[in-house]
């Protein structure tokens, strides 16, 4: 009776034993061996599951003998499956590498620092907009105001109550000090700088990049308070979008964006028309938005001629009126001892690019790339009932032209080259004053090295030196650490230098509309230089099954 007892006890166990196996694993990414958070793992046809914790672990019980099929899905990565026998012949954790997609990589890969990284293993600090840009896009197609408000340190500043003109402040800083960036060219300055925001439209773009604190190597030295880079689409997937807008206050939009690759040539196209009637929101008789007609045609053409080099050449064509002021002026009616303000800017601008890219091999990139910008401008004013209306008007050339070569081994990445920038202003002469011409050409020369020394530490070391010509050489070094203490916690410190030349063209001028403004004497005036720091605190970590947690402190010096 005893012998039947024991066998009937084992016999117990031995069942409990086989419906209780367990495992467990840790999910990593295939190509950079990092930690991924949230995945989801199933045991296939059960509801048995677990979700990766914050250091990648997860545990799944109660399995029972005989094969048991795993699967495990995360955005971004492509569907892991595999098959186990249980009970398995040891119970060490088992390591997961997931594949990442190509397109969800590309998304989140950062190229305005030139180190083609993914936002969490680049020394600076840099935050990425992708899936925003639609919305932005639905909410106002014909700028790109709204959206440069979806990252937090960035203002957006109207230069104008009436016209609704406006510039980008980072870090709390005068816009004249922050760069913005058209697939890495610098044609959004000087004369431009006060209307860029509000001509550049969002549909054609794919990802907006911000870059807070000195940026100064790869660029030139105005980028003191940091940089916003935008970059298109390209032809790589088949698109056609038609977007019409009108809303009850007078805006009406059409808007067409197409995409395709045939073979070795593609092509991008966007067209608009956007247009605006005046509109006084608080009803005191001035307006709040600008009666506005504006005109973008923007084509680029993609050569891909072998797999080692590819161009594309590409050009923007806009022209734009805004007005603004009293509503009654607006409506066509005299001017007279109280109703007399009124803003008008008439804008055209031409805008050319190249860029073409030659893969030596592997590792070393060859790039070529150089734009050409016409911008005309007229501005005229009546800011009193005892003056006549003043006008402000003049063209601005500007040209960028670089040579780059790239060397990438494992996660290492040296950067270098030349470029040249000009910018040439002529004022059209309507008065009898001195003209506020402007000239400047900068040759500069640059190299970066980003490097991991070791898991924790990753640094990206730069400098480069700008020689403007007839006046200075200005050396401009730059350092960003990065340090991964734990999976949970990271942290960034770093800094360089800036320079910005001495110019008419900023915020309080534009507010002046350029009435009373003296020209530059060059023989006594120098350029303002700057050395900046910042430094940030990220802890992630998760909560529960579903939740995470992310905090973010950062810290700058001016």
């Amino acid at each position: 009776m005893k012998t039947l007892f024991y066998f009937l006890i084992l016999a117990l166990c031995s069942s409990l034993s086989n419906a209780q196996n367990s495992l467990k694993g840790q999910i990593k990414d295939k190509k950079s061996n990092e930690i991924i958070i949230g995945a989801k793992i199933i045991l296939k046809g059960t509801n048995q599951g677990a979700i990766s914790d914050a250091e990648g672990f997860f545990q799944i019980q109660n399995i029972k003998n005989g094969k048991n099929i795993i699967t495990c899905n995360v955005h971004g990565y492509e569907t892991y499956e595999d098959t186990f026998l249980f009970p398995l012949s040891n119970n060490e954790t088992i390591e997961i590498l997931l594949i990442p997609l190509v397109e969800d990589l590309e998304e989140i890969t950062v190229e305005g620092t030139r180190s083609n990284r993914s936002i969490e293993n680049t020394p600076t600090r840099v935050e990425v907009l992708t899936e925003e840009i639609d919305e932005a896009s639905t909410m106002d197609p014909s700028k790109i105001a709204h959206l440069l408000t979806h990252s937090t340190g960035i203002q957006v500043q109207q230069t104008s109550a009436t016209n609704n003109t406006a510039n980008v402040r980072i870090q709390g800083l005068d816009g004249r000090y922050a760069q913005i960036l058209k697939d890495g060219f610098p044609i959004y300055g000087g004369f431009s700088g006060s209307l860029s925001i509000m001509q550049i439209p969002p549909l054609d773009l794919r990802q907006v990049e911000y870059i807070k604190g000195s940026a100064s190597t790869l660029y030139g030295g105005g980028a003191i308070s940091g940089l916003i880079n935008l970059i298109s689409k390209d032809p790589s997937k088949e698109e056609s979008l038609i977007h019409v807008n009108a809303s009850h206050i007078g805006a009406f939009d059409v808007n067409v964006y197409t995409s395709k690759r045939i073979n070795k040539i593609g092509y991008t196209l966007l067209a608009q028309r956007n247009s605006h009637k005046f509109f006084d929101a608080d009803n005191d008789g001035f307006s709040d938005l600008p009666q506005l007609t504006k005109y973008n045609f923007n084509p680029k053409v993609f050569f891909y001629f072998n797999e080692k080099s590819k161009m594309y050449v590409g050009a923007t064509f806009t022209n734009e009126i805004r007005e603004g002021g009293d509503v009654k002026l607006l409506n066509n009616q005299f001017s007279d001892s109280t109703h007399f303000y009124k803003e008008k800017n008439s804008v055209n601008r031409i805008t050319t690019q190249i860029k073409f890219d030659y893969q030596i091999n592997k590792n070393n990139l060859l790039t070529f790339r150089n734009s050409f910008n016409i911008f005309n401008r007229s501005l005229e004013l009546t800011a009193s009932n005892i003056s006549e209306q003043y006008r402000f008007a003049g063209n601005q050339l500007s040209t960028f032209s670089e040579f780059s070569f790239s060397n990438t081994h494992e996660k290492n990445v040296f950067t270098s080259g030349i470029n040249i920038y000009s910018d040439d202003f002529r004022e059209q002469k309507l008065y009898d004053i001195a003209l506020r011409n402007e000239s400047y050409q900068t040759l500069g020369a640059f190299a970066q090295y980003t490097r991991d020394l070791g898991k924790i530490i990753s640094i990206e070391a730069g400098v480069r030196s700008d020689y403007v010509m007839n006046r200075k050489v200005y050396v401009l070094p730059r350092l960003y650490t990065l340090f991964k203490w734990t999976s949970k916690l990271t942290s960034r410190i770093g800094g360089g230098l800036g320079y910005r030349n001495p110019t008419i063209f900023n915020q309080e001028s534009e507010l002046l509309g350029y009435k009373n403004v003296l020209r530059i004497d060059k023989s006594k005036l120098k350029a303002e230089e700057s050395y900046g720091t910042s430094a940030d605190i990220g802890f992630k970590t998760k909560i529960g099954e579903n939740f995470f947690l992310n905090i973010n402190q950062m810290f700058f010096y001016t």
